[in-house]
């Protein structure tokens, strides 16, 4: 394999990786916005409990732009913002 094929096949492996990071992360989102949805409905009274229920709308939400996430996992990890990889 020469250079070029190399870097093909980093960047593949650095995809995936990515993409499996991002959905372990929204599987954990989503459980954590389950059990929030439901110690706010398991509870008699769900008007006391609205901030479970914001919550569980919030989790919910970051579960669901974790696994549209397509990102590299070197650009997950990075301190700047994504898609400036090259400059």
């Amino acid at each position: 394999m020469n250079d070029p094929d190399n870097e093909r096949v980093i960047d593949r492996i650095d995809r995936k990786l990515g993409r499996a990071w991002s959905r372990i992360g929204g599987t954990l989102f989503a459980l954590i916005g389950l059990a929030m949805l439901a110690s706010a409905l398991g509870s008699g009274d769900i008007a006391g409990h609205w901030p479970l229920l914001i919550g569980a709308a919030v989790m919910f939400a970051l579960a669901r732009l974790a696994f549209r996430s397509r990102l590299a996992l070197s650009e997950l990890l990075d301190d700047g913002p994504p898609g400036l990889r090259g400059r």
